[in-house]
């Protein structure tokens, strides 16, 4: 009986897997979500400190993230996972000094496939969510350009862009129109 019952949970287990697949069972959803979740507070805690500042500043527009330190939850932007640092936040302005959003653009530091795969799910969550506001591009174009971008291209809920390619783009950025 007994061998019957551990035969049963073998082929339960076998079917289980390859109805799954590798893909399924990744080890790095954890800190898929952890990253995910980590920039969804920073652009929150960002666009709320943007906000905040230019109404005590009579509409006048802070000149960089490090301006904000008295409007941030605790005097600062809200941290990666473990302390990695692989993107940065940038305020998106126009050539005459219009906010138009954030930029979020890759940094030289280290990035697992884990925390590449929670950037794009954040970007896909935020075009989903507010549709045509989210663009994905390479750095290094024209000021006049969303969070100066060579070319970007909208991001949608299908957009094609894995962790691999994003790991490749060494000037990857992404832009967040508004608040």
């Amino acid at each position: 009986m007994m061998q019957l019952l551990l035969t049963v949970m073998a082929i339960g287990l076998a079917a289980l897997l390859a109805v799954g697949g590798i893909n399924y069972f990744s080890t790095d959803i954890g800190v898929r979500v952890e990253m995910s979740q980590a920039l969804r507070a920073q652009h929150d805690a960002i666009a709320g400190a943007v906000s905040s500042y230019r109404t005590a500043n009579n509409g006048f527009v802070p000149r960089s993230v490090d301006t904000l330190k008295g409007y941030l939850p605790e005097g600062k932007v809200p941290e990666f996972p473990k302390g990695h640092k692989p993107f940065l936040w940038t305020i998106d302005k126009s050539p005459t000094g219009d906010v138009r959003g954030l930029c979020l653009t890759r940094t030289h530091g280290e990035a697992s496939r884990g925390m590449l795969e929670g950037v794009i799910s954040f970007a896909k969550d935020r075009a989903a969510r507010f549709p045509g506001t989210v663009s994905y591009g390479t750095s290094g174009g024209s000021p006049a350009n969303d969070c100066g971008m060579a070319a970007g291209a909208p991001v949608t809920h299908d957009f094609g862009l894995d962790a691999r390619t994003l790991s490749a783009n060494a000037g990857a950025t992404f832009s967040f129109k508004g608040f």
